[in-house]
């Protein structure tokens, strides 16, 4: 089975090519799959019935975040809300990032940010 924290390693394996922008949005996206994937097959152990249907028709996304929240998990719900924000930045707004600068920071906040998700899941 694939482990989505392999993400987040890819991402961190691209961080030092990412002077061109395609390559800082890429790592971008992989950063928030590690995360959102990571939390999904925690929370699966408590909904594997719930996420089985959502799979095939509905958003799991929002699911997952919910359900940690249910949890006691705001925290990294709200930190998954956060990582979405970059990876929807990165996908959909064409808009070039400022500078060379601000694109290898926000890179390296996404990696950050999904490196503090994941070592919170631990504790769910």
């Amino acid at each position: 089975m694939f482990n989505p924290e392999d993400f987040l390693l890819f991402a961190k394996n691209l961080i030092g090519q990412a002077s061109d922008e395609k390559t800082a949005r890429t790592c971008i996206g992989r950063t928030y799959y590690a995360a959102h994937l990571t939390a999904r097959e925690k929370i699966r152990r408590y909904f594997p019935t719930e996420l089985q249907k959502l799979e095939k028709k509905g958003d799991e996304h929002k699911f997952v975040r919910d359900r940690l929240i249910d949890r006691n998990h705001a925290d990294i719900s709200n930190k998954l809300i956060g990582l979405a924000r970059k990876r929807n930045r990165a996908d959909y707004n064409l808009a070039n990032y400022q500078s060379l600068a601000e694109q290898q920071k926000e890179v390296t906040n996404a990696i950050q940010l999904c490196e503090n998700i994941i070592f919170l899941l631990k504790s769910v």
